[in-house]
């Protein structure tokens, strides 16, 4: 269910794909308590005050914070460790101790630090947070609370500089972007087509208690589709237990590895016909690299892909976003490898997935684009033909192939901190689910099930897009009152 694999032989260029910037996931903390409402409301002011003390994780979410610190500590050093936590959790009294410049310099400092160290979740609550004490201060002197007028003039400055800045539009973006796809792929099917299931043998992928973890109809992944004009919407629900009972790594470890380890692709992809090569320098949470598949003796096709990792741990949340380029990008220009065509039609998936206390709920969604309204046979023959093979293949090679050495090697070194990500957004689940006592997101059967609703994402506490509108909204009236 990867974005090779999924794809149609030719899709038109003009699909308009969803942007998803390249360098960083960005998923936010739902623990954080951050009022978006009240800005210019007098009233508020004591809320606001509230907001930026307890822009930090939430008491029971501490767990999971002081064991990332751990992780931090060992690998980079207590004290370079300690150095973006300490200012993203600074209380309110120091921050007024400061100027709006010296707010603004030193949130951008401690925002790109979490971003370099601890990914774009940590440099988003320093956003936050600067953003918060920012427009606390313009607020209180729009009020007449303090200050002059010069003074106002410079902090309303200092947040259109923040706003405006390369990093806080890098993370609005990518902020944007995932919660725009995880609504895509979590959003309602009930006018969608249940279309097959496909039974996963855990027993011989070493789960021999998936009944315990996943029920015992829960063995299927569920495949839904729509058509809508000239394109094939499919999802694919199911569920897999939590982790391996030999190994105890996670679940996705392997389908993980398959995709981000380019040089092993030919061990499991069938029509790999050379290792994927990156086109920048890997990291946690992109990848820009550029495919050349074999479809068959006729069709050699390169594509290049962008790759989106976003970690939502509080809530346990893992998405990988796949956007293949079009003819639209500049970087599909670069020539083939020798004896291959550029597929610049583009396309997009996204796979989620949610770790509960046993398993783990999962979610894939892409949406095909074609140069005709497709024909009911063919929508019929992919469906229920050739999706199924996808789906037994993808699991065999992610619970055989991608779960041992070289892959289990490259799971142990680790190099981009990814596989330890993982393992903290599943542990981060499994807490979650016991502390809230749910029954978890459950997509059994051939159902629906209890998946997230599709604003699960985008409603959270701490959106940084929601937060945004209201931090214009204050400058915009701060400008009309100046006026």
């Amino acid at each position: 269910l990867g974005p090779r694999s999924l794809s149609f032989p030719s899709w038109p260029p003009s699909m308009g794909n969803r942007c998803c910037a390249a360098d960083s996931e960005v998923i936010q903390d739902s623990a954080w308590k951050l009022s978006v409402e009240g800005f210019g409301d007098g009233s508020k002011e004591e809320e606001l005050i509230a907001d930026i003390k307890l822009a930090r994780p939430a008491q029971d979410d501490l767990s999971s914070a002081t064991a990332k610190l751990e992780v931090q500590k060992e690998e980079h050093g207590q004290e370079e460790a300690m150095g973006p936590q300490l200012s993203q959790t600074s209380n309110v009294s120091a921050a007024e101790k400061k100027t709006a410049r010296e707010q603004l310099e030193s949130g951008l400092a401690d925002a790109a630090a979490a971003m370099k160290e601890l990914g774009t979740l940590a440099a988003e609550r320093s956003l936050v947070a600067t953003a918060k004490a920012l427009s606390l201060k313009l607020q209180r002197l729009m009020q007449g609370v303090s200050g002059q007028q010069q003074e106002t003039e410079e902090t309303q400055k200092c947040l259109a500089d923040l706003l405006a800045s390369e990093l806080y539009q890098r993370v609005l973006g990518l902020t944007k972007s995932f919660e725009d796809n995880f609504q895509d792929a979590v959003g309602n099917i009930d006018d969608w087509t249940h279309g097959v299931d496909v039974p996963i043998d855990y027993d011989s992928f070493g789960f021999p208690a998936w009944r315990d973890a996943v029920g015992e109809k829960g063995n299927v992944m569920s495949v839904y589709y729509k058509v809508e004009g000239m394109a094939i919407h499919v999802k694919v629900l199911g569920a897999a237990p939590l982790r391996d009972a030999k190994s105890s790594v996670s679940s996705a470890l392997g389908y993980v590895g398959m995709w981000t380890e380019l040089d092993l692709w030919p061990l499991w992809n069938p029509v790999a016909a050379l290792p994927a090569i990156p086109l920048k320098s890997p990291s946690r949470d992109f990848l820009e690299y550029e495919s050349a598949d074999r479809v068959n003796a006729m069709i050699k096709l390169s594509c290049i892909t962008e790759l989106n990792h976003f970690f939502w741990e509080e809530e346990g949340v893992h998405m990988m976003h796949w956007n293949n380029l079009d003819a639209s990008d500049d970087r599909t220009k670069k020539p083939p490898p020798s004896g291959y065509k550029r597929d610049a039609d583009g396309g997009t998936i996204q796979s989620v997935w949610i770790s509960q206390e046993k398993h783990t709920a999962i979610v894939y969604h892409a949406v095909k684009y074609l140069a005709i309204s497709p024909p009911n046979w063919a929508v019929q023959l992919y469906v229920y033909y050739i999706l199924p093979s996808f789906i037994r293949n993808m699991f065999a090679a992610s619970f055989t192939t991608c779960r041992k050495d070289p892959y289990f090697q490259r799971f142990q070194e680790d190099r981009t901190g990814i596989y330890a990500a993982l393992d903290r957004i599943y542990d981060a689940g499994v807490r979650r689910a016991r502390r809230r006592k749910e029954l978890g997101f459950s997509p059994f059967s051939g159902t629906r099930g209890s998946l997230p609703s599709p604003d699960f994402a985008s409603s959270r506490k701490g959106s940084l897009p929601s937060l945004d509108k209201k931090l214009r909204e204050l400058l915009m009236s701060e400008r009309s009152r100046g006026g």
